[in-house]
Parts: structure tokens; C-alpha cells; sequence
């Protein structure tokens, strides 16, 4: 009974898709099973925390269209089902919608850890489940400028560049920054920065508030 709790609990589920695609992200080619498994997985995983989360109706009916939506515009532009000029802008599209998907949850979850009157075991799980979505988010908005502009990034390979971009992410994310990967061009440079200040920025914020709570119901008499 606690096991089937555990696997219940919606921010295990999240947490465990997560770190999945976390050990899978250096594997991710750009041919066409890994560029629609890595979107659909993670957008039906999302679509159900978002909907145990129960924001209103109306925000989770367009969510799930929007994930739909992206999911297909994917699938023709990979395909080729649609001309040429339109598949490059399908796929544009289906990334900055992705991007959405990526950036309610990130909200939703923040905003239920931070308005918990307690510390427990989901607000620790909401907190990272939000910080590697952050690195997703950004590794997937990295992908999108790749995309338009090829010329963005130095040391990115053609045939591997969402699993490079990833990598990216987090290494600025986590301000460790190797170097092997670099952005070229200012908006890459200034959206680098903007990570980096993220990365640094939440950790502390997220932290600051568990030792609130945490003090606070200290003092709070039994």
C-alpha cells in the first residue's frame, strides 16, 4: 500500500520522468524517434501533473490542446508532410509551444511549494522537479535559436545538437560553464547570462524559504 502511494504521488512521477530524461539527454539524436519520444513522453507526463494539480478547467483544456498541437506539428514537420517553408515553421512553432508546456508546471509547482504552510517531502521533490524543468526549459529554448540560427553556438554537433544544447543548459545552469560549448552570437550570449542568473537566483530563493517555514514552525507552539 505505501509503495502504490509512492508511485502515485504526483511529483514522483514527475521527478522520476525527469531524471529518465536526464540520463537519457546525452543519448538524444536528431533523428526522428528520439526528436518525437523525448516531446511526447514528457508532455503527457506534464499534462497529467498539471491536471492533478487541478488549475482552472478552462488553463488545462488549453493546455492539453496546445501539447496536442506541438506534438503534431512535429510529427508533419519531421515527416515532411507539409512544404518545406512550413515544416522549418512547424517545427519553430511546435518549440515555442513546447517551451509553454514547459514554463506552466514550472509556475503551478512553484506556486504550490511556496504557498505550503509546512515543509514535507513534496515541497523538496516540487523544488528540484522545478529546477531540472528550468535547465529543460532553457536547453529547449537554446534548441529553437539553434535552430534559426545555426551559427549560435560554437561546438555543437549537427547531428546530435538537442542533447548538446541540453548539456548546455545545465552546465549554466549549474554555473559550471566548461567552455566546450560556447554561445556565438548576442542573443545566445545574453539568454546564457539570463540562465546563469536563474541558476544562481532560485536555489537561494527556494532555500530562503524552506528556512522560513522550517523556523517558523519551530516557533510555532505544539
Amino acid at each position: 500500500m505505501k509503495l502504490l502511494q509512492l508511485a502515485e504521488n504526483k511529483y514522483n512521477q514527475l521527478l522520476l520522468t525527469l531524471i529518465a530524461t536526464f540520463l537519457a539527454a546525452p543519448f538524444f539524436t536528431n533523428n526522428l524517434i528520439t526528436s518525437l519520444l523525448f516531446p511526447l513522453t514528457l508532455s503527457v507526463v506534464l499534462v497529467l501533473i498539471v491536471n492533478r494539480i487541478k488549475p482552472n478547467q478552462a488553463v488545462f483544456r488549453l493546455y492539453l490542446v496546445l501539447a496536442g498541437l506541438s506534438f503534431l506539428l512535429q510529427l508533419l514537420g519531421k515527416l515532411g508532410l507539409i512544404g518545406f517553408n512550413l515544416s522549418n515553421s512547424g517545427v519553430v512553432i511546435s518549440s515555442l509551444i513546447f517551451l509553454f508546456l514547459l514554463g506552466i508546471p514550472v509556475r503551478l509547482i512553484t506556486q504550490e511549494i511556496f504557498n505550503t504552510p509546512k515543509v514535507g517531502a513534496d515541497t523538496l521533490k516540487g523544488g528540484v522537479c522545478v529546477y531540472i524543468l528550468i535547465g529543460l526549459f532553457w536547453g529547449e529554448l537554446y534548441f529553437t535559436v539553434y535552430y534559426l540560427h545555426p551559427d549560435g553556438f560554437r561546438g555543437v554537433s549537427a547531428f546530435q545538437s538537442l542533447s548538446d544544447l541540453f548539456y548546455f543548459s545545465f552546465t549554466t545552469l549549474t554555473t559550471v560553464g566548461y567552455g566546450d560549448i560556447t554561445p556565438a552570437i548576442p542573443i545566445t550570449r545574453i539568454l546564457s547570462n539570463l540562465e546563469g542568473i536563474t541558476g544562481l537566483m532560485y536555489p537561494t530563493i527556494f532555500i530562503s524559504r524552506l528556512v522560513s517555514l522550517y523556523s517558523s514552525e519551530r516557533d510555532t507552539p505544539p
